[in-house]
């Protein structure tokens, strides 16, 4: 009946209220793309016929959902509602007529007349006409807002066609309701004070609060009671066909889209949730939650967090969080102010609360519940303007702060206040003080209250952002699921939109004397209790301060006589305190750094910055651990070096506070430069010893060459059965390498070459090609063992006759053609002799000796004349590295030039060119040597005394001897000798071991020239070892003739007595024997074949050889040690029994016998024994 009555009415109004406009505009439309909407038949044969939609639009505009603007030639018609129609108009291809009404009721007029289709932004305001819905395209919750001015809401303003009165006066029954036109006009009467608050949707409301009344408007509640219906579309009843289009169309476009249209409209502000939201949230965490209602602490001095305004209602960040969460769920949100964080934990432990809003921290974890983190804060320093932050002495903090947790105060002064407010407060009246506290309050406080005085002065890193969150007890766990749950759905732009809306716009309320009336209590007592003891203080220090004085005046003196003291001593020395200022210091000191107060600047200047902070933290750490520090410092003042000896002692007040270092220094460069000359002169000593072991291990590598033919030759002549002329020709080849092997020791043991780190070349008449066919004769055999075929050539034309230094040409020959063998495995080597012509009576000779062995790569060449260095492992073979480079620098010292040239499995060819002068008038020379020859003298028998101390050396040299056709008198020490000589007056020669127990050779020969002067004739030949050039001048300055030294050659012996005692015949020769071999079989079939009873020799060994072992462990004297062993090695030496001889070489090379080595050397002796009686069997 009402419907029927107000359908009437409305036929009447619109037949004069209906206007149109034939050109309309929309502009901001949003592109919709590939979206499929299923109609019936019925359903598309209805749109075809209707090509156009008359759409009702009312005005004035209801911004943001239909903003209608009038131009000259056309209508802009904009907002939610237009962008919304236009993609249905897109989706159906379907052409839209607009039209306009100054009131609601003729667009609803009109739509019952079927002058237009459809009114937009519609709700349940259309139902009453009897107009029937679409479904909705953006939800709708009624919200009450007040005046920000008023407190109590006894008046409240609404659109008329918004919501339906009656339930209005029933939901709220002591308010009254002022209806307005448009929604608005019922806004500005609540800002303006017509009302004291207004009801509304959230995103008109938001939109004209950001753009017009930002502050003026303050949200009250979510109305649950009454339903909107959202916003719609209305048609006329009995055109249900185009209803059922429009919601299909609706519930095709995505949520997404229409969330991006509301965003683009609701003002910059907070963008209402959309249906899907609100089902999500309420399924997912309301309807798991279970109660209507929260209470929940806010602080009232956390601006912009939370703050009571001038009415002293809760505002700010939080609470507008809080009323969002009112939003999205209903839930009633009750506030509790609570000035203390104590009294808020109180309340929440006591279960009055449920939630505290609080700063995050570790500990709090550990007691509570803690949500989400809703907001982070870095936290700064708020300091007086102009004030750096190292001038610092006090840091001021709130109670129950969480900076003490999480930052060492140990420094500082802390100070601790009510609030925020307070301790910005206390940083005012202290300009050496400093507040910690987060960004956004420093800011809001500083702009509000101090932005004269105060000003952040930066971020404190030391501390992690302030974390904003929700507290609850460890029993609430789904409450905690609830908060957690609408912080993680509620989009977080939202929360950052209330965050930058309130961080400088809130209003606090004014503090009154009831916020401090405790400390107003406090101050008066205070004052009572000051202005006693200030009558008493005066009484009493008037007697007090001549007494003070007369100590002042006295402590006075006392600190100078100390600063005297101190200034006394010459060394510098300073006090430091905990802030690293020096304190005191003497004249030492402030004279290196023209130090004159407590400023650290001269430190900084004097040092620079990177030494001063280095000296900073090694006082720091003498600060924390209490300790003491002594330790050797290099500083560098005004670029000028210093080696100090540094300490440092903490220093403790009488409470036991560690406050400060003592230090000081005494210089020691002196003595570091000392210390450096003595460790560069360790560097000299090492390198000098260093090419020692250098040069010796060369010439150890040299031996190897002649001693590989030496044993290939006796190889051919003992395994393979040739005939006698064939033995003999090999047997010669071994005895030329022997002696060249004797003469490369000579260089090897003569220390006089190796400190001087070189080797002579002594060039004289030679045959070059004598020399050449000798060589040629030594590896032609094994060459021949390898199938190798070893051709020469050459070139008769080359003058026979040079000079050149015979023993280093055959070396230089020896290590090229001993490495063609190694390395060519079948082929053949060539070696050719080229004459390149005579020069300045000079004979230029080109040596080529050509391989076809395996080869080296180009990039190895160059490493084979490199010390130690040889080819990769797939060439090598052996040797140490030492055989080319050797040769390339003894061609260089004898003038010659050598290159090598390599192909890998091609082989390897070697080109050397060398210069020799010829020699003249050799016939003469020829002539001479055949005359010397023909005048030397006949055989003469001597008579003589060989005095050794091992029997088995007198057994060989006694054969030795007597096979020259000498007579041979033996002594077995100095004292048997003078009394063998006392008895025979005619010896001829004294053959005498220079190193013998009690008296050996040298005092020996003093005692026969000073006992037997008389003997003019008698020649005494000193015989050894040790092969040192200094030894033959001690032999000579202790009178002997001459020395010998072991292994003695026979001829030359007979040389020696013969041409008495020529001095340049050489004297060198080295025993041959097989390496690694317990005994040398070579050596014992020699000592056979000259008549040697070994059987006899070997039994006197073993005898003696056992009584030395048996005295060397008892023995504990180093130097009788050391005569025993050379007597073992002497006595092996002879024999060749080298594993003996290599285990006192090491003894007497590292001058120190121990367990190990009597052990090894028993061991040794044991083999020789063994084998030994299998030799002999």
């Amino acid at each position: 009946m009402k419907e029927g009555l107000l359908a009437g009415l409305l036929f009447l109004l619109a037949s004069f209220s209906l206007e149109s406009n034939g050109k309309v505009i929309q502009p901001n439309k949003v592109e919709v793309r590939n979206t499929n909407v299923f109609l019936t038949q019925n359903e598309k044969y209805y749109l075809s016929n209707k090509k156009t939609l008359r759409v009702g639009v009312n005005l004035p505009s209801f911004i943001p959902f239909d903003i209608v603007e009038e131009g000259q030639d056309n209508i802009l018609y904009s907002g939610i509602s237009s962008e919304v129609i236009a993609i249905i108009s897109d989706i159906l291809d379907i052409e839209l007529d607009f039209y306009f009404f100054k009131t609601r009721n003729e667009a609803i007029a009109a739509i019952l007349k079927n002058e237009i289709d459809l009114i937009t932004s519609s709700n349940g305001y259309e139902l009453q006409f009897g107009l029937i819905l679409s479904e909705i395209y953006f939800p709708d919750r009624p919200i009450l807002f007040r005046s920000s001015k008023i407190n109590e809401i006894k008046t409240v303003s609404v659109a008329y066609e918004y919501l339906d009165s009656e339930r209005l006066r029933s939901v709220f029954p002591h308010i009254e309701f002022f209806f307005y036109p448009s929604r608005e006009e019922a806004i500005a009467a609540a800002v303006f004070g017509e009302v004291d608050a207004v009801i509304n949707d959230l995103l008109s409301l938001n939109h004209s609060y950001n753009n017009h009344y930002i502050g003026d408007l303050k949200y009250q509640e979510v109305i649950q009671e009454v339903d909107s219906k959202g916003f719609a579309f209305s048609f006329d009843a009995n055109n249900t066909m185009l209803r059922n289009i429009f919601n299909k169309v609706i519930a095709s476009i995505d949520t997404n889209t229409l969330q991006l249209i509301v965003h683009r409209w609701n003002g910059g502000g907070i963008t209402p949730p959309t249906l899907n939201e609100l089902a999500y949230i309420k399924e997912n965490v309301v309807n798991k939650f279970g109660q209507d209602e929260i209470s929940v602490v806010v602080m009232p001095h956390q601006a912009p967090f939370s703050y009571l305004d001038e009415f002293d209602n809760p505002q700010g960040i939080l609470v507008e969080l809080l009323n969002l969460f009112n939003i999205y769920t209903g839930v009633k949100i009750n506030l509790i102010v609570e000035k203390e964080l104590d009294s808020a934990f109180s309340l929440l432990k006591n279960g009055q609360v449920d939630l505290v809003a609080i700063n995050e921290s570790k500990s709090r974890r550990e007691h509570f519940l803690i949500s989400d983190v809703i907001l982070r804060n870095p936290f700064v320093y708020v300091t007086h303007k102009n004030v750096m932050l190292h001038d610092i002495e006090s840091v001021v903090t709130t109670k129950n702060s969480i900076i003490k947790e999480m930052m060492d105060l140990s420094n500082y002064k802390n100070i601790q206040t009510d609030g925020y407010l307070s301790a910005l407060t206390k940083v005012v009246s202290d300009k050496k003080s400093t507040a910690i506290m987060p960004i956004s309050i420093a800011n809001f406080y500083i702009y509000q209250y101090f932005f004269e005085d105060l000003e952040v002065n930066g971020i404190n890193y030391e501390l992690p952002n302030a974390k904003v969150a929700f507290a609850a007890l460890n029993d609430n766990k789904e409450l905690m699921d609830f908060v957690n749950g609408l912080l993680r759905e509620i989009p977080k732009g939202q929360i950052e939109v209330i965050a930058n809306m309130w961080r400088k716009n809130a209003v606090v309320a004014n503090n009154t004397w009831k916020d401090y009336k405790y400390t107003v209590y406090t101050l008066s007592i205070s004052m009572i209790i000051i202005l006693f003891l200030v009558i008493i203080y005066i009484v009493l220090a008037r007697k007090a301060l001549k007494i003070e004085r007369n100590l002042k005046n006295q402590n006075s003196e006392q600190l100078n006589f100390l600063q005297d003291i101190v200034d006394s001593i010459p060394h510098p020395i300073y006090f430091m305190s905990e802030n690293f200022k020096i304190k005191v210091s003497n004249e030492a000191f402030k004279s290196i750094f023209n130090y004159q107060n407590s400023h650290s600047f001269y430190f900084l200047k004097r040092l620079g910055y990177p030494q001063y902070l280095k000296l900073i933290r090694r006082h720091k750490e003498v600060i924390q651990l209490n300790e003491s520090s002594v330790e050797d410092y290099t500083l560098y003042i005004d670029n000028q070096k210093y080696v100090i000896y540094h300490w440092l002692r903490a220093y403790s007040d009488i409470n036991g506070h560690t406050s400060g270092v003592i230090g000081g220094w005494l210089d020691i460069s002196e003595r570091a430069k000392l210390l450096d000359e003595i460790e560069d002169a360790k560097v000299e000593a090492e390198s000098a010893n260093s090419a020692k072991s250098l040069f010796l291990a060369t010439m150890s590598h040299e031996i190897r060459t002649p001693m590989n033919v030496i044993i290939g030759a006796l190889d051919l002549v003992i395994n393979y059965d040739y005939s006698s002329d064939e033995k003999n020709k090999h047997l010669n080849i071994a005895y030329d390498s022997a002696k060249d092997l004797l003469s490369l020791i000579g260089d090897i043991l003569d220390l006089s070459k190796i400190e001087a780190n070189e080797l002579n070349i002594i060039p004289k008449d030679a045959n070059f090609k004598d020399t050449i066919s000798s060589i040629f004769n030594m590896f032609y055999g094994l060459a021949k063992q390898k199938n190798v075929r070893l051709i020469k050539s050459y070139d008769d034309t080359i003058e026979p006759f040079l000079m050149f230094d015979d023993l280093r040409l055959k070396q230089i020959l020896l290590n090229v053609l001993s490495n063609a063998v190694k390395f060519t495995d079948e082929g053949s080597i060539q070696i050719k002799f080229v004459n390149l012509g005579v020069f300045d009576n000079h004979q230029e000779i080109k040596i080529v000796i050509k391989d076809t062995g395996i080869g080296i790569k180009q990039e190895e060449v160059d490493k084979l004349f490199k010390t130690f260095s040889q080819t990769s492992s797939s060439y090598n073979r052996g040797g140490t590295g030492l055989g080319l480079m050797i040769t390339k620098n003894l061609c260089e010292l004898m003038s010659g030039k050598m290159d090598l040239s390599s192909q890998v499995d091609i082989g390897t060819t070697v080109s050397m060119i060398f210069k020799f002068p010829i020699v003249e008038n050799i016939t003469l020379l020829y002539k001479n040597s055949v005359e010397d020859k023909d005048k030397e003298e006949p055989f003469e028998k001597k008579k003589i005394l060989l005095v050794d101390d091992h029997p088995s050396n007198r057994i060989i040299l006694s054969k030795q001897i007597e096979q020259l056709g000498h007579e041979v008198l033996t002594a077995c020490d100095g004292y048997d000798a003078l009394s063998v000589l006392d008895k025979n007056v005619d010896i001829n020669v004294v053959i005498t071991d220079c190193h013998m127990p009690e008296m050996d050779g040298y005092e020996l020969t003093r005692n026969i020239r000073g006992r037997f002067f008389s003997r003019n004739n008698l020649i005494i030949l000193g015989l050894t070892a040790n092969a040192q050039a200094d030894i033959k001048e001690k032999c000579l300055l202790a009178g002997m003739d001459d020395c010998l030294f072991k292994p003695l050659d026979i001829k030359e012996l007979e040389s020696r007595i013969h041409v008495k005692y020529n001095d340049n015949a050489n004297a060198k020769k080295v025993k041959v024997s097989k390496p690694n071999l317990v005994i040398n079989k070579d050596v014992l079939i020699y000592l056979m074949n000259a008549g040697v009873d070994l059987t006899v020799v070997f039994d006197e060994f073993v005898k003696t050889t056992s009584v030395d072992l048996s005295k060397l462990s008892q023995s504990n004297i180093l130097e009788d040690q050391m005569e025993l062993i050379h007597r073992i090695k002497s006595a092996s030496n002879m024999l060749g029994f080298q594993g003996i001889i290599k285990i006192c070489l090491s003894i007497e090379s590292k001058y120190k016998l121990e367990d190990k080595d009597i052990e090894h050397l028993q061991s040794e002796f044991n083999d020789v024994i063994v084998a030994m009686g299998d030799f002999l069997s």
